[in-house]
C-alpha cells in the first residue's frame, strides 16, 4: 500500500529552522492534496507538544507524525521529508530528527497496511540510513516503494 500512497510529489527534502516547521512542511504536501486540513498539521504539532508527545519518534532519526482522524485526515496519504540538518523534536536534545514521515490515517484500519510495508523497511539499517541521508527526492521515493 506504500507503494500506491506515495508519490513523489510528497517526498521532499529541504532544511528547516525548526521542528514545527518540519512537521508543516512534511504536511504541506498531504494539504494541497486535500488530503488533510490543515487543522491536522495544528494537531500533530499540538500532540508532539504534551507531554509524552515524543513517543512519536521511532528512533534512528525518523518521526512518524500524526493525528487522529476527527483532527482533519480526509484521505489515507503519506508524505516524507528528509532535512538536510536535524531538527530536536519538541525542541528535546534526546529526539533529534532528520526524517519525518506523515501519515494522514482517515480511519483506524485504512493505514496498517502501509505502516507494516514502512516497518519492514525501517528494520533494515541500510535502507534506514539511505531514508535519513537521502539528498535527492527521486532516491528517498525509490527506497520506500522498491520491492
Amino acid at each position: 500500500m506504500l507503494k500506491e500512497e506515495l508519490t513523489l510529489d510528497r517526498v521532499l527534502v529541504d532544511v528547516v529552522a525548526s521542528w514545527q516547521e518540519a512537521i508543516r512542511r512534511a504536511g504541506q504536501p498531504l494539504f494541497e492534496a486535500e488530503a488533510i486540513r490543515e487543522s491536522y498539521i495544528d494537531q500533530v504539532i499540538a500532540n508532539i507538544q504534551e507531554p509524552g508527545g515524543t513517543y512519536m519518534d521511532l528512533g534512528f532519526g525518523i518521526t512518524l507524525a500524526h493525528a487522529r482522524p476527527e483532527a482533519g485526515a480526509l484521505k489515507t496519504a503519506f508524505s516524507v521529508l528528509t532535512l538536510r540538518d536535524p531538527v530536536n523534536l519538541n525542541d528535546d536534545e534526546a529526539h533529534p530528527v532528520r526524517t519525518v514521515i506523515f501519515l494522514a490515517a482517515a480511519d483506524d484500519s485504512a493505514h496498517q497496511e502501509a505502516l507494516r510495508d514502512l516497518a519492514t523497511i525501517l528494520r533494515d539499517g541500510n535502507k534506514r540510513d539511505g531514508l535519513t541521508h537521502a539528498n535527492d527526492p527521486h532516491e528517498i521515493l525509490k527506497l520506500l516503494t522498491a520491492n
